[in-house]
């Protein structure tokens, strides 16, 4: 389990085989892509986008829990989710105009159940790496049509019970600043 920090933050699953097994943003392909690592701490990767095809970027170890990468002009880093479950419980607050949202995490980061938002049926998932960067990523079960039938979310964990950041949707317009306000009872 990793985030990739490019455009905001996304969580990466990986097999530690080849393939990339999700990726938490509008990536519909299965698997959503696949990557190499060399002996001499180099990588290749390619994520599979449905609208502009692949997307190849490489780059390099910098230490254990840390990658380097170059993606066309710009470099940025994959960091490692040491603890997947960091985010576990139930929280509660604000995402966009929903207020009193309940996010429930399972303690593998995934994400069974959202309630007052959109539409309450929920699959996703939602992690914090070391720099304490929350990623997320989840379908809300409302109807296609809707910007709201999925969110994306990325933000940072503050004293372990608030998570602050914003949100994406399903839209063309892009990132919503401010919007998500989550707190652990």
């Amino acid at each position: 389990m990793w985030i990739l920090y490019h455009d905001g933050a996304a969580y990466l699953k990986t097999d530690g085989r080849g393939l990339v097994t999700a990726f938490g943003a509008f990536m519909e392909a299965h698997p959503v892509g696949h990557y190499t690592v060399y002996t001499n701490g180099v990588f290749d990767m390619t994520l599979y986008e449905p609208h502009s095809g692949v997307i190849p970027f490489s780059g390099y170890r910098r230490d254990l829990s840390t990658w380097q990468f170059v993606f066309g002009s710009s470099t940025s880093v994959i960091r490692r989710v040491a603890n997947p479950g960091a985010l576990a419980g139930v929280w509660r607050g604000t995402i966009g105009p929903y207020t009193n949202v309940y996010l429930g995490v399972r303690s593998d980061g995934f994400i069974p159940v959202v309630s007052n938002l959109a539409a309450d049926l929920s699959v996703g998932s939602v992690y914090a790496d070391g720099s304490n960067t929350v990623a997320g990523f989840f379908w809300t079960g409302a109807d296609v049509t809707s910007a709201w039938n999925r969110v994306h979310i990325t933000g940072v964990l503050t004293g372990g019970t608030n998570i602050f950041g914003d949100y994406e949707l399903d839209w063309d317009l892009g990132w919503i600043t401010a919007g998500v306000n989550l707190k652990k009872p």
